[in-house]
């Protein structure tokens, strides 16, 4: 279940993966939502190391996700 949203230039690609049965992680993966900009890779999370329920996951990769754009951006507008 991967959800996506247009957030300040990127696209966040946000999903919850299963650990076990009932575990879930978060992670989250950013590319620019502009093709002409040029960017190596896409920035991804990897594993956030934190476990749950799989909308708190999303949400949890969402806001993460966010986090880093404005932190990178220079400012925490949102």
């Amino acid at each position: 279940m991967t959800h996506s949203l247009i957030y300040r230039g990127f696209t966040i690609d946000f999903a919850p993966f299963s650990v076990d049965g009932l575990t879930f992680g978060a992670q989250w993966t950013l590319t620019p939502s502009d093709p002409h900009t040029v960017v190596d890779i896409p920035i991804s999370s990897g594993d956030l190391q934190v476990r749950g329920a799989p909308d708190e996951m999303a949400a949890l990769a969402r806001l993460q996700a966010i986090d880093w754009i404005d932190r990178n951006r220079g400012d925490s507008r949102r």
